[in-house]
């Protein structure tokens, strides 16, 4: 019986000895509210110090501005219509011309600086020098400087009115079926309203060439070649466009 008994507490020592050396192998680990506290107070102590991290009411402001500019920049597609009145339309929503608030521009693509840009419905009812070769004028500029006022629009459409750069010349002439099909849809509504589509003549740029003073670009619109030639030439035409 005695045998027994010290058997029994022999056995039972050594479990108890088992057992506090596995507990002794152990790291101590935190609860869950402890390791989310103290995961906000390290992040609180480095924000504090590094001094880099905006505020969230910031940092929400932020995202929502960028998310107004995306949905800004696509309120337009390339052959959309510009009204007289500044709002926009798709073109197969034109059904009927309205006089008090006529087409008069064609969405035309997206320029360097992320912005859409417009051509107007008309172009020069003739070829006409970048600058004259007897004087100094500038035939091609002035059709650009009266446009608002001899095609009679008013409110915000009076003003902005440009000579395309060369980039945006060529930007046209990539997009001109969109934009033709559009100017297309006018005409014939209106054979009045705009010019039947851009044509595949020569239209001058306002860039003017690096190398030599009296010449300008231009882009071909019958294959799209782009070169320099004299400001004098008389073989260009002109059209307007509008940042929007």
């Amino acid at each position: 019986m005695k045998m027994k008994f010290a058997y029994l507490c022999n056995l039972l020592f050594i479990v108890l000895a088992a057992t506090a050396c596995a507990n002794a192998g152990e790291k101590p680990t935190a609860s869950k509210e402890e390791v989310s506290t103290t995961t906000e107070s390290s992040s609180t102590t480095e924000s504090e110090s590094i001094d880099f991290a905006a505020p969230n009411e910031k940092i929400s402001s932020t995202a929502d501005c960028v998310s107004e500019n995306i949905s800004a920049s696509r309120e337009y597609s390339v052959g959309d219509i510009i009204l007289s009145g500044g709002s926009s339309i798709k073109a197969y929503e034109l059904t009927a011309l309205n006089a008090d608030d006529l087409p008069v521009a064609v969405v035309a693509g997206v320029k360097d600086n992320g912005a859409f840009f417009a051509v107007g419905v008309y172009r020069s009812n003739e070829p006409l020098q970048w600058k004259s070769d007897e004087t100094e004028k500038f035939p091609a500029f002035d059709f650009i400087s009266g446009y608002a006022k001899n095609h009679s629009l008013t409110g915000e459409m009076t003003s902005g009115w440009y000579m395309p750069s060369i980039e945006e010349l060529r930007t046209l002439y990539e997009n001109r079926d969109a934009v033709n099909e559009t100017l297309e849809m006018i005409y014939q509504l209106d054979n009045n309203a705009t010019m039947n589509g851009l044509s595949t003549i020569w239209y001058w740029s306002s860039t003017q060439s690096e190398s030599q003073d009296d010449y300008a670009w231009f882009v071909h619109f019958y294959n799209g070649y782009a070169g320099e030639c004299p400001k004098d030439f008389t073989n260009v035409n002109v059209i307007a466009v509008r940042e929007l």
